[in-house]
């Protein structure tokens, strides 16, 4: 295509629409580069996409708070003065993020084995860990795990809500039945270690009170052996105001460690049962099923390659006229930087 012999006269005169009918003039005599090349990159776009479309799956779910079996027992042991910790059972949103993100978490996951359909509906299946799906290979095992998270990194997003305390996980794949499956791995892998979380807490506190129970059965006994003493040799105290008052203050030690017992009993049985209870530990708000949506929009994409093309066409088209108006107002110096620039070509070239 030769675009000296098909640039047009530059126009004069006419103000605004002598240079605009100069320009129309100019692209529709390359009607063939300004149209096919915004076409080309429009179905190249297209097809980029719909080869490498992304599908993403997201879950909800909502951390419960369950108290200690232990934090009844706040008020007793502070009037005893025992020193009794009573850390909070419950995570903050911004713990799961966390915990979510972390190599531990993520190189489970990528160890898991999946089998889900290659589409919905179709009986072609995926099976494998997320290792062999997503062909993650290494020289060494660092190397390969290494990997791995950075892949996991960037296809999962972690959204966290205070107000609400709840906890998004988006998940992107290239198949849209694994972004679910995997979405739906992550939340029971928290749980997991929610339920393991609780479970060894439930086992240390047991063994604590335990131990304590044991301890607020001697001095329980002590306190009604007291009493039971005093009122053997003071038969007739209440004929006495100093006895009377002794014999409150011992009744009052005996239900004060009535009342120990009777928690630290009671939190006894709380803590056996955390110990082996294996009901779950948060609340799925929202099922990863069904929730996988194309993350790449292929009219977005047509739209983005056309423009480009379209820049790229009349940029050119612009560029070739002002060249061949230069060679023509000065052949030398145009020659001259036609020559400097082939050399330049021909050793980058070698």
């Amino acid at each position: 295509m030769s675009v000296a012999g098909d640039t047009p006269p530059a126009a004069s005169g006419g103000g605004l629409r002598a240079p605009l009918l100069w320009l129309a003039s100019l692209l529709a005599s390359h009607l063939r580069l300004v149209v096919g090349l915004p076409l080309a990159l429009g179905l190249l776009a297209a097809g980029f996409t719909a080869l490498t479309r992304q599908y993403e799956a997201s879950a909800r779910f909502a951390p419960e708070s369950s108290e200690s079996s232990l934090r009844g027992l706040g008020t007793l042991a502070a009037q005893f003065g025992l020193p009794l910790s009573l850390p909070g059972e419950s995570e903050s949103v911004d713990f799961y993020e966390r915990l979510i993100r972390s190599r531990d978490l993520l190189l489970e996951l990528a160890r898991t084995r999946f089998r889900v359909a290659r589409e919905p509906g179709s009986a072609d299946t995926l099976e494998g860990t997320l290792f062999e799906l997503y062909r993650i290979e290494g020289e060494t095992d660092w190397e390969r795990n290494h990997r791995m998270i950075r892949r996991l990194s960037n296809d999962i997003r972690v959204g966290t809500d205070r107000a609400a305390n709840m906890v998004t996980v988006r998940v992107r794949a290239p198949w849209p039945l694994l972004a679910e499956a995997v979405a739906g791995r992550i939340v029971q892998l928290v749980n997991d270690f929610n339920l393991e979380k609780r479970q060894t807490r439930g086992a240390a506190e047991r063994r604590f009170v335990e131990e304590r129970l044991e301890e607020a059965k001697r001095e329980l006994r002590e306190a009604e052996a007291a009493l039971e003493a005093f009122q053997m040799r003071n038969r007739r105290y209440t004929d006495s105001p100093e006895l009377v008052l002794e014999h409150r203050r011992l009744e009052r030690q005996v239900d004060l460690r009535q009342q120990v017992y009777t928690s630290l009993a009671q939190a006894y049985e709380q803590a056996r049962i955390s110990e082996v209870r294996n009901t779950p530990v948060i609340t799925l708000i929202e099922s990863p099923a069904g929730s996988a949506r194309p993350t790449g929009r292929l009219s977005a994409a047509v739209v983005f390659g056309a423009a480009l093309g379209g820049v790229l066409a009349v940029g050119y088209v612009l560029l070739a006229a002002y060249l061949s108006e230069e060679r023509a107002r000065d052949p030398s110096t145009y020659g001259y930087l036609q020559a400097r620039l082939a050399r330049l070509l021909r050793f980058q070239a070698s």
